[in-house]
């Protein structure tokens, strides 16, 4: 659990998940907080022996706090929590269930629920009530789905993961300020087998508050949609993927690239300015070429 300025809530979300069996152990990181977040964290360490707090000296962005977490795990299993949402009782039953019965997996995602507090503002981005795949997608699937933005997806506090994705997906990305979950779970997607888990009742549950970085009025200045796409279209002209996923980067890095270059134009003029850019993209990456067609 990363945490920073979060006094506020984590008298609900800590609990949480304690209250579930299954946690053999609490990893929480204090990003430097400049609140009573660090006092709390520190009640509860002597409550209970399963929490172990590790602080930060300066500030160093939810991304950072999470791999310190990762790195600091000693169990089979990792899952995460963000200090403003919580977990309901219950929260691992059928996860920990299924993924005993999947030899083949890295893990399994489920839904979330977003609850909006009194306090939130309006955002510029449309939060559903429920996080999560529409459907059923197959693990050998799921990348195809994310990276072409067929619909919504899994949070990752809806992930339960066996530690060993790791090695095959590395931590999250420190560079990214923002959206370093999102690319987090194209990571997992790409080289991790995931499936999803039906619950009856949602086990997660999301707060949308005013400290929402998507509430913010300036949310569309500093939204880096764009870094996150040309890190996957780097990695498109260095690696391996299937045509369909290879197709899906490039169409959505020209779109980017369009807005990034200030074109506002409609109807014809757009498609053929993106047409201008696929072009100009291939003839300085000739490999291109081979890997969309």
């Amino acid at each position: 659990m990363p945490i920073y300025n979060a006094e506020k809530h984590l008298y609900r979300s800590i609990p949480s998940v304690l209250i579930q069996e299954e946690v053999g152990e609490l990893i929480l990181v204090d990003d430097f907080s400049s609140d009573g977040s660090l006092n709390i964290c520190q009640e509860y360490c002597e409550k209970d022996r399963r929490i172990k707090l590790i602080t930060h000296k300066e500030n160093k962005g939810s991304a950072s706090a999470r791999n310190t977490g990762i790195k600091a795990s000693t169990l089979d299993y990792i899952s995460f929590l963000d200090a403003d949402d919580c977990f309901l009782e219950g929260r691992f039953r059928k996860p920990l269930a299924y993924l005993a019965s999947k030899k083949y997996l890295d893990g399994v995602y489920g839904k979330v629920k977003n609850i909006k507090l009194d306090n939130f503002r309006k955002s510029t981005y449309n939060h559903q009530e429920i996080i999560g795949c529409p459907y059923r997608i197959k693990a050998n699937d799921l990348f195809k789905y994310i990276i072409a933005e067929k619909g919504d997806f899994f949070h990752i506090i809806s992930l339960l993961l066996k530690k060993s994705f790791y090695e095959k997906a590395g931590c999250f990305d420190e560079h990214l300020i923002i959206g370093q979950d999102i690319d987090f779970t194209y990571s997992l997607a790409k080289n991790c087998m995931l499936e999803e888990v039906e619950e009856n009742e949602i086990k997660v549950e999301r707060y949308l508050h005013e400290s929402n970085i998507t509430s913010s009025p300036k949310f569309t200045e500093f939204n880096p949609r764009y870094k996150l796409i040309q890190k996957w279209f780097d990695k498109l002209l260095n690696e391996d993927f299937d045509k369909y996923a290879a197709r899906s980067i490039f169409k959505r890095y020209i779109h980017h690239e369009y807005l990034e270059r200030g074109f506002k134009h409609r109807n014809i003029f757009r498609y053929a300015i993106k047409l201008l850019i696929g072009a100009e993209a291939i003839v300085k990456n000739r490999v291109l070429l081979k890997k969309i067609i």
